[in-house]
């Protein structure tokens, strides 16, 4: 993958980020090429050395067709949820922490309908806001939208408001439909 300044990536632990600055860093007598990027929606700045950056997970935004398979993620059915919270806290923490979109698409989608049915524990709650932040900022990204609209459509997938046919590659005929509201 080929970076410039500017460019929109995506962070799998911090989601999109902005490169700001190349720059070049002496490490050990060794001089080597950091990307500094600035998390969106966020204060958080992360440096990555350069040849690290696959290794990390850093990637492009999502396509129309790979966020297609978010939606697909985020409207099945809710996975069997563990009892404990303590256990169903740690494992949701493991799940986030790897940065795979679709699995933490997955446990948000949990959250969001455990939300919908009952409470959340005080570190739930703050597990959700953590996880949905990134996929809200990528969806809006993709879908050239403002994050309230990503927002609401993330929770109309979610809870099924919105038509069960709807892709992202058919919101250009659709998105006023979905977006409404």
């Amino acid at each position: 993958m080929q970076f410039s300044k500017g460019q929109t990536i995506v962070h799998p632990h911090h989601g999109p980020a902005i490169i700001r600055t190349i720059s070049n860093r002496k490490v050990s007598g060794v001089s080597t090429k950091y990307l500094n990027l600035d998390v969106q929606n966020s204060t958080l700045s992360v440096s990555v050395p350069l040849d690290k950056a696959h290794d990390i997970g850093l990637r492009d935004v999502f396509t129309t067709q790979q966020l297609d398979e978010v939606f697909g993620v985020l409207r099945a059915p809710s996975g069997v949820e563990e009892k404990q919270w303590s256990r169903r806290i740690k494992k949701n923490a493991e799940t986030i922490k790897n940065g795979d979109m679709l699995q933490i698409a997955e446990v948000v989608r949990d959250l969001v309908r455990r939300a919908d049915e009952s409470n959340l524990s005080y570190a739930e709650k703050q597990m959700l806001r953590d996880a949905r932040s990134p996929l809200v900022t990528e969806i809006s990204l993709t879908l050239s939208i403002d994050l309230d609209k990503a927002d609401a459509l993330l929770d109309s997938v979610i809870l099924g408001e919105t038509a069960e046919s709807a892709t992202v590659t058919e919101l250009p005929a659709k998105k006023e439909q979905l977006l409404a509201g």
